[in-house]
């Protein structure tokens, strides 16, 4: 006698391998998804922190200025080539 269903061991591992190929692939794509947002809020944070910094060495000048020259007009004081 003959076996009839000789591939039939074939197919599932074959099916079972394409399942898990496709979690694979979903998982990349997720991951790579994920580290493209991450890099974007990194990123972000960063030029809020500059911003920030930028704003306080601007408002320390002016206000170092105003200090110095409490009666001065604005034309007059030496923070205009800063800015």
């Amino acid at each position: 006698m003959q076996k009839k269903n000789t591939g039939a061991a074939l197919v599932l591992a074959i099916g079972i391998i394409a399942i898990l190929l496709a979690i694979g692939f979903t998982f990349y794509f997720v991951t790579r998804g994920e580290l493209y947002v991450a890099d974007l809020s990194l990123r972000q944070a960063q030029s809020d922190e500059l911003l920030r910094g930028a704003m306080n060495i601007a408002m320390s000048y002016l206000n170092n200025d105003l200090n110095q020259h409490p009666f001065a007009s604005s034309t007059d004081h030496s923070w205009r080539s800063f800015f």
